[in-house]
């Protein structure tokens, strides 16, 4: 399936990056990287952290609730055109989420797009 040739995708706006030492992660990418450390949030036990670390490029989220070795590349897209495309070739829908503003869907594939 090489589906990405066929999507427009417009910009990677974040890297997702699994943060199981949370205060480590952050300590890592502001300290030691020189990132800038632009909010942090929790709920529950969740917590999740945006570093800029360029004056372009994605902001690193970090989270402390995705499993090791289990980054999650998020890019800009017209959002309608890549669901009909991926659902067309066979992915499945597994959830979407609104926000005030953005809308992300998460999509499952058992072949690698």
């Amino acid at each position: 399936m090489a589906l990405l040739s066929e999507v427009n995708l417009e910009s990677l706006d974040y890297l997702y990056i699994p943060a199981p030492d949370f205060e480590a992660a952050v300590r890592f990418y502001t300290v030691t990287l020189g990132g800038e450390l632009r909010w942090r949030i929790r709920d529950g036990s969740t917590w999740v952290a945006a570093v800029c670390l360029t004056g372009e490029g994605p902001l690193v989220l970090l989270a402390n609730h995705l499993e090791s070795g289990h980054t999650v590349l998020i890019y800009r897209v017209t959002l309608t055109d890549v669901q009909r495309k991926l659902t067309d070739s066979g992915c499945e829908l597994d959830s979407k989420i609104t926000s005030r503003n953005s809308t992300a869907i998460y999509l499952r594939s058992s072949e690698p797009i």
